[in-house]
């Protein structure tokens, strides 16, 4: 798991980063993993192995019985003519040859029906084996918005669940509100106030809480909750980005440019706030100092459509105007 799993979200623990994990301390003093799940998905995902097959009712059933060498040979990989009878062999090791005599005994590929291998839509050019081992494999998506399939959040592995605070909570539920989820705005702004309560000084929940007031057009509450994000630690990137794109539209444009340079000095590959930066540095009639920023902007992401055209454009003497 500390090698090859990343969870739907995680969420690092306050004063810590995933970094400075040594072997043999908890992963959990460090990071809390969340997967996303619902009563009824059954879509095949980008899963690791590992993760997958957590969620397998084999698995769930079987305990520390089943793990990767159950079924993997580490030293030998079965022949493509002997794969369906090999692995069914070893589906048969726990459910048994009476089972195999009334169940499909005709079709003896169990993996082909039950661990399809199904293209990947969320890693591109890859095809996965479904690892959850799925009784009816079927197609709804996470993204569905039927009331059945109300979206979940639940520790990884189970045995984190007694450590999750409201910030964990409401910093995984805020990732996947970014991502689209269903709910997860709803679920996001009732722990972000939640783990305000109890921690009234955490500058990422005052800078999250502050986006959700944004959002919904309170901006003078985003304004004070970010200054005091700020106050609290002064290199808070997403704040000072946030910040100043209300200063910016307020206006402003000098105090946002002094909100957006040392937080693109730090974190150059944040395109949008390099964006910013050439928009302000344009409209002062500072061309130079726009094409800089922009060109700062493509080291690190060449394929962003809104800096590459504005940059054409002032290279060829034109105008500041994007389609950002």
């Amino acid at each position: 798991m500390e090698c090859h799993f990343e969870g739907t979200t995680a969420v690092e623990q306050p004063g810590k980063k995933i970094h400075q994990f040594q072997p043999g301390d908890l992963l959990s003093d460090y990071v809390h993993y969340f997967v996303a799940t619902d009563n009824q998905s059954q879509k095949g995902e980008a899963l690791s192995q590992f993760e997958a097959l957590s969620l397998s009712a084999c698995k769930r059933k079987s305990g520390d019985r089943m793990w990767c060498g159950t079924c993997h040979d580490p030293h030998r990989e079965p022949k493509p003519e002997e794969k369906i009878a090999y692995y069914r062999s070893k589906c048969l090791e726990c459910h048994g040859e009476a089972f195999a005599a009334k169940h499909h005994a005709n079709k003896p590929d169990c993996i082909g029906c039950h661990m399809p291998e199904l293209p990947s839509k969320d890693v591109a050019h890859t095809e996965s084996t479904d690892h959850r081992i799925l009784r009816r494999p079927e197609t709804v998506s996470l993204q569905d918005e039927s009331p059945a399939h109300e979206t979940r959040l639940e520790a990884f592995p189970k045995s984190t669940a007694s450590l999750l605070s409201a910030r964990d909570m409401a910093l995984a539920w805020e990732a996947l509100a970014q991502r689209r989820f269903r709910s997860a705005d709803r679920h996001s702004e009732e722990y972000l106030r939640k783990a305000l309560q109890e921690s009234p000084d955490d500058a990422r929940l005052l800078s999250s809480y502050a986006f959700v007031e944004q959002q919904q057009g309170k901006n003078d509450e985003a304004r004070g909750l970010y200054q005091r994000a700020l106050q609290l630690r002064p290199r808070a990137n997403t704040a000072a980005a946030n910040l100043g794109i209300l200063e910016a539209r307020s206006g402003d444009l000098k105090d946002a440019v002094k909100l957006w340079q040392p937080a693109f000095q730090r974190v150059p590959y944040q395109s949008a706030i390099g964006v910013d930066l050439a928009l302000a540095f344009c409209a002062a009639g500072q061309k130079e100092d726009a094409q800089r920023y922009l060109e700062r902007v493509l080291e690190f992401n060449p394929d962003d459509g809104s800096a590459r055209k504005m940059l054409a454009r002032l290279n060829d003497g034109g105008d500041c105007k994007t389609q950002k």
